[in-house]
C-alpha cells in the first residue's frame, strides 16, 4: 500500500529579534494564541495604567532628605521590578517559556515590554487577514 502526504501550511511565523539573534516561533492562526495574545494586550494595559497611577504617587514622596531620596527610590525600583515580573510571566505564557530572555536578551527594561507589543501586534494582525483573505477566496 502506498503512503500518500498532504500538508498543511499552519501560518507559522518564524522571528528573529534584531537585538538578540533570537529566533521567536508562533502560529498566529491559532485560535489559542490568539485568545492568548488578545488577554495579554488587555491586561498589560490595565497593569500600564496601575503602573501610572501608583508612579503618580511616587513622584509626590518627600524628595528633599537624603533618606527620603533613597525611599522614593527604592519605591520607584521596586514599582518597576514588579511591571518587568508582571510583563514577562504574561509575555512567557504566550510565547513560551524563556520568549522574554529571547526578546529582551535578559534585561529588564520597564519600557521595552509594551514597545514589544505594540511593534508585534501589527504582525499578527496581518498575518490574521491574509489568512482571512485566503479563506475568502475558497
Amino acid at each position: 500500500m502506498a503512503y500518500r502526504e498532504i500538508s498543511l501550511d499552519s501560518g507559522d511565523i518564524h522571528l528573529t529579534i534584531k537585538e538578540t539573534s533570537e529566533n521567536l516561533d508562533f502560529n498566529p492562526h491559532d485560535m489559542n494564541f490568539i485568545q492568548r495574545f488578545s488577554d495579554l494586550l488587555i491586561e498589560v494595559e490595565q497593569e500600564e495604567k496601575t503602573f501610572n497611577a501608583k508612579h503618580d504617587i511616587i513622584k509626590k514622596m518627600p524628595n528633599k532628605s537624603k533618606s527620603e531620596k533613597q525611599s522614593r527610590t527604592q519605591a520607584e525600583i521596586s514599582l518597576m521590578n514588579r511591571f518587568c515580573d508582571f510583563c514577562e510571566e504574561k509575555i512567557n505564557s504566550v510565547f513560551g517559556e524563556d520568549a522574554c530572555v529571547k526578546i529582551f536578551g535578559g534585561q529588564r527594561v520597564w519600557l521595552k515590554y509594551p514597545l514589544f507589543l505594540q511593534r508585534i501586534a501589527p504582525l499578527i494582525e496581518e498575518s490574521r487577514d491574509e489568512l482571512m483573505a485566503e479563506y475568502e477566496k475558497m
